[in-house]
């Protein structure tokens, strides 16, 4: 049972951040109504990295421009069919090899989604306005529609 030396204020706090539930409290719900706080606790969400993957694949279908940012040796043992390589800490010297508009959608990827968050920075600090880091190629080839 719910403590009785609990505030108001603690108590809207503690139901807000989810950590207590209204069903805790023993609180009756209105005919039809459901608790969607509970609901939402039961369903988990999708992982960060698969949903940057679903999104990537949408940015693909639209015609985004795709760069693996790995290493020669790691592009050279595989990488997405029509992807271009641009190692990450190169990005910003030879980017401009491809002759995109700064509002080309791009989609840039790497192993694990760290290089290519570097290299989504490096590219938006350059003017690109329409990056996305897809993640890691294991990602994406799991979650292609």
């Amino acid at each position: 049972m719910l403590n009785k030396h609990l505030t108001q204020g603690a108590l809207a706090l503690l139901m807000a951040t989810g950590a207590l539930l209204p069903s805790a409290l023993a609180l009756p719900l209105a005919q039809g109504e459901v608790d969607s706080a509970a609901t939402e606790a039961s369903t988990p969400a999708p992982a960060p990295a698969a949903q940057a993957a679903r999104q990537a694949w949408q940015w693909i279908q639209q015609g985004a421009v795709v760069i693996d940012v790995r290493s020669d040796e790691e592009f050279a043992q595989g990488h997405l069919s029509g992807a271009k390589h641009i190692p990450y800490d190169r990005i910003g010297e030879q980017i401009g090899g491809l002759s995109l508009s700064p509002d080309q959608p791009i989609v840039v990827y790497c192993r694990s989604g760290r290089r290519s968050g570097i290299a989504q920075a490096t590219l938006e600090a350059m003017g690109y306005s329409q990056v996305h880091n897809g993640g890691g190629l294991e990602t994406l080839r799991a979650e292609r529609p």
